[in-house]
C-alpha cells in the first residue's frame, strides 16, 4: 500500500481521467520495479525485468499466450 500511495503523490497531475490514471499506472509499475530490485540478488535482476517486461506486454495485446508458451519451449530446447 506505501508503494501504491507513492505512486499516486508522484505521478504527473493531469485534468484528463484517462492521462492521469495513465500516469499513476506508469509511475506504479516502476515503484513496483525499483521495490522488487531491493530485494533480490543482482543476478535476478535481468529476469525480473523480463518477467514484468513481459506481463506487461501481454496486457497490452502485443504477445500472446501461445507465442510466450514457443519461445519458453525453444529456449528449453536450446539449453538442453
Amino acid at each position: 500500500m506505501q508503494v501504491f500511495e507513492y505512486s499516486l503523490q508522484k505521478s504527473t497531475p493531469n485534468v484528463s481521467i484517462q492521462r492521469r490514471l495513465e500516469s499513476i499506472m506508469d509511475t506504479l509499475t516502476y515503484n513496483v520495479y525499483n521495490y522488487g530490485c531491493t530485494g533480490i540478488f543482482e543476478k535476478h535482476k535481468l529476469l525480473f525485468s523480463f518477467q514484468i517486461t513481459l506481463k506487461l506486454e501481454m496486457d497490452h495485446g502485443r504477445i500472446r499466450q501461445d507465442e510466450l508458451d514457443f519461445f519458453i519451449k525453444v529456449l528449453f530446447f536450446v539449453q538442453a
